[in-house]
């Protein structure tokens, strides 16, 4: 696990498989609520079965990438949750 500066400037953890070292998920305590998974992790017909319901930083997108339809669309990263 690497701890890393996240969108927010809030720490993210990043971890990574421990035989090939490729990143795996992220979490962030801010919002311990969602892990961010990495697509390339997934294999056979898994990244058909679970379609995105989020995409983030879109404003770093590049311009002839289109949107998830039905997705929730953040400029940057997550919103802060609710205070409690």
């Amino acid at each position: 696990m690497y701890e890393a500066k996240g969108g927010s400037g809030n720490p993210a953890f990043v971890n990574f498989c421990g035989n090939c070292g490729s990143t795996m998920w992220t979490e962030t305590p801010l919002r311990s609520d969602i892990v961010v998974i990495k697509v390339g992790i997934l294999d056979g017909d898994a990244l058909e079965k679970l379609a995105p319901k989020v995409e983030t930083f879109t404003s770093r997108k590049p311009s002839w990438m289109k949107s998830v339809d039905g997705a929730t669309q953040f400029e940057n990263g997550f919103p802060a949750p609710p205070l409690q």
